[in-house]
C-alpha cells in the first residue's frame, strides 16, 4: 500500500520490470516466459551467457561460476551460444523446481528494488517536507516580524492619535479661551461705549451749560452797556443838573450800586462761563479719553476675535489631523488583523508541514526497517533453498546418467533380439513385443529396474514425460518462512502456494 501511496503521488518512478510483472497465480509456462523476459537483459528474444550468469549472480543463487556454466550448455540445446524461449521453456520442464525459485527470488529482486526506490522516494520527498517546513518557519518568523511591525505601528499611531486628540482638546480649550476673552473684550468695549457716550452726554450738557453762560455773558454785558450808558447819561445830567444833585447824586449811587451789583453778576457769568468752559474742556478730554479707551478696546475686540478666528482654525486643523490618524489607526489596525491572520496561517502551514515531517520521517524509518527485515528474511530464505537447488542440479544428473545408461541398455537389448534373431521374439523385424508396445520410440521401454536398483529410492524421485513435476519442498519451505510484505501494485487477492513468502 505505501508503495502503491508513493506511485500515486508521483514520487516514485515505476521500473521497467515493474511488479505486475511478477503475479503470484501464474502457471508454469507463464513463470518460464516472465523468467525468460527478465534473463533477456538485451532486449533481443534471446540469453547470452553472460547475461544467464549476470541474472545468476544477481538473483544470488550462490552456485559456482562452473555449475552456472553446464547450467547453460544444457539449456542451449542447439549450442549455438544463444538460448531461445523454446530452450529456455525446455530448460523450465527440466528444473521444474530451480524456475519456481528463481521467479520467486526474480520477484523478491524486483520487490526489493521497489522498496528501496520508495525509501530513496520517500527520503526525497521527506526532504522537500522538510525543506517546505523550513520555508513554513521562515514565512512563520517573517509573519511574526510583520505582526510585531504592524502592532509598533499601531501603538505609534495610537499615540499620535492621542497627541493629536490632545492638540485637539488643547485648540479647542484655547478656542473657548478666546471666546471668553473675545467677550469680555466685547463687555469692557460695551462699557467704554457706555462711558464715552456719557461723556458726550456730559460735553453736550457743558456745551449746553457754556451756551446758556454765554448767553447769560451776553445779557449782563448787555445790561452793563445798558447800565454804563445810563450812567453816562446820569453823570452828564449831573453835570447837566447840579441843581438836582442830591437826587441824582442818590440815583447815581443807586445806579452805582445796581451797576456794582451788575459787576457782580457779570463777574459770576464770567466765572461761570469759566467754569463751564473749564467744564467744557474737562468733558472734551475725557471725551477724548473715552474715545482713545473705546479705540484701545475695538483693537483689542479685533485682536481678540482674530485670536478666535487663529484658534478656531487651529480646532479645524487639529480635528482634521484627528481624523486622518484615526484614519490611519483603523488601517494599521485592518493591517495587524491581516499580519495576525496571516502569521496564525503561517503558523497552522509550519505545523502542518512539521507533522508532515515527522509522519514522512516514520514513513521512511518503516519503509527502511521493512527493506531490512524483507532482506534478512530473503536471505533466510535463499539459504535454505540453496540445498533444494543443488539437489535437483544433482537429481537430474543422476537422471541423465540413468537415462543415458537405460538408452545403452536398450540399444544393447535391440542388437542382441537382432542377432539371435529368434521366432516371435520382441526383436523380431516388423513385429512389436508386448512390453514395448505403445512406448515412445525416442525412449524404448526396457525395464531399469536393474539399473535403478543400484540407487537408492531417495535419491531418484519418479519421473514424468516432462520430467520433474513442481517440488513441493519450495512451497514448504516459504510457507515455513512467510512473512508479510508490500504487495504488488494491482495485483489479485488470490495467491499461489509460494505468494507467503512474497
Amino acid at each position: 500500500l505505501k508503495l502503491q501511496f508513493l506511485y500515486f503521488i508521483g514520487a516514485l518512478e515505476p521500473k521497467t520490470m515493474s511488479l505486475t510483472n511478477w503475479p503470484d497465480h501464474i502457471n508454469h509456462d507463464e513463470k518460464v516466459r516472465r523468467l525468460f523476459d527478465d534473463f533477456d537483459s538485451r532486449k533481443c528474444r534471446s540469453i547470452d551467457l553472460e547475461s544467464f550468469v549476470a541474472q545468476f549472480r544477481k538473483l544470488n543463487v550462490g552456485f559456482s561460476s562452473a555449475t552456472v556454466n553446464d547450467l547453460f550448455e544444457k539449456a542451449d540445446a542447439n549450442s549455438d551460444k544463444v538460448i531461445t524461449l523454446g530452450e529456455f521453456q525446455r530448460f523450465g520442464e527440466l528444473y521444474p523446481t530451480m524456475i519456481d525459485c528463481l521467479y520467486y527470488r526474480a520477484k523478491d529482486f524486483w520487490t526489493e528494488n521497489a522498496q528501496r526506490d520508495a525509501i530513496e522516494a520517500a527520503k526525497r520527498l521527506l526532504d522537500e517536507l522538510r525543506q517546505r517546513e523550513a520555508a513554513a518557519r521562515t514565512a512563520h518568523a517573517q509573519a511574526q516580524s510583520d505582526t510585531d511591525a504592524a502592532e509598533h505601528k499601531l501603538q505609534t499611531q495610537l499615540q499620535v492619535v492621542a497627541d493629536a486628540q490632545a492638540r485637539e482638546q488643547a485648540a479647542k480649550s484655547a478656542l473657548d479661551n478666546a471666546h471668553e476673552d473675545t467677550e469680555r473684550a466685547r463687555a469692557d468695549l460695551r462699557e467704554r461705549m457706555a462711558d464715552l457716550n456719557r461723556a458726550k452726554d456730559r460735553e453736550r450738557q457743558r456745551q449746553l451749560e457754556l451756551a446758556e453762560a454765554q448767553r447769560a455773558v451776553e445779557v449782563a454785558s448787555r445790561r452793563l452797556q445798558t447800565q454804563e450808558q445810563e450812567v453816562a447819561k446820569a453823570e452828564e445830567r449831573l453835570r447837566e443838573i447840579e441843581r438836582l444833585l442830591q437826587e441824582q447824586h442818590r440815583e447815581v449811587d443807586v445806579q452805582r450800586t445796581n451797576a456794582e451789583r451788575m459787576r457782580g453778576d457779570l463777574s459770576q457769568a464770567q466765572a461761570k462761563e469759566q467754569d463751564a468752559m473749564m467744564g467744557e474742556n474737562e468733558a472734551r478730554r475725557e471725551v477724548h479719553l473715552a474715545a482713545d479707551r473705546a479705540a484701545d478696546a475695538e483693537t483689542e475686540v479685533a485682536a481678540r476675535q482674530e485670536r478666535e478666528r487663529a484658534a478656531a482654525a487651529a480646532l479645524r486643523d487639529a480635528a482634521n489631523d484627528v481624523a486622518r490618524q484615526l484614519a490611519q489607526k483603523d488601517v494599521d489596525q485592518r493591517e495587524l488583523a491581516s499580519a495576525q491572520e496571516k502569521e496564525s496561517l503561517r503558523k497552522t502551514e509550519e505545523i502542518n508541514a512539521g507533522q508532515a515531517v515527522d509522519s514522512q520521517e516514520r514513513t521512511v524509518s518503516q519503509l527502511e526497517q521493512e527493506n531490512i527485515d524483507f532482506g534478512s528474511r530473503r536471505r533466510s530464505v535463499d539459504d535454505d533453498e540453496k540445498p533444494l537447488l543443488e539437489q535437483e542440479v544433482r537429481l537430474r544428473e543422476q537422471r541423465d546418467s540413468l537415462e543415458t545408461k537405460e538408452m545403452k541398455l536398450r540399444t544393447d537389448f535391440q542388437s542382441f533380439t537382432g542377432r539371435t534373431a529368434r521366432s516371435g521374439s520382441p526383436g523380431r523385424a516388423g513385429q512389436s513385443s508386448p512390453v514395448t508396445a505403445g512406448v515412445s520410440p525416442v525412449i524404448p521401454a526396457v525395464p531399469i529396474s536393474s539399473v535403478s536398483a543400484s540407487l537408492s529410492p531417495a535419491v531418484v524421485p519418479p519421473l514424468s514425460s516432462r520430467g520433474y513435476e513442481h517440488h513441493s519442498a519450495i512451497s514448504a519451505l516459504r510457507d515455513q518462512h512467510s512473512y508479510d510484505s508490500p504487495k504488488p501494485l494491482h495485483t489479485s487477492p488470490a495467491r499461489s502456494p509460494l505468494s507467503k513468502f512474497y
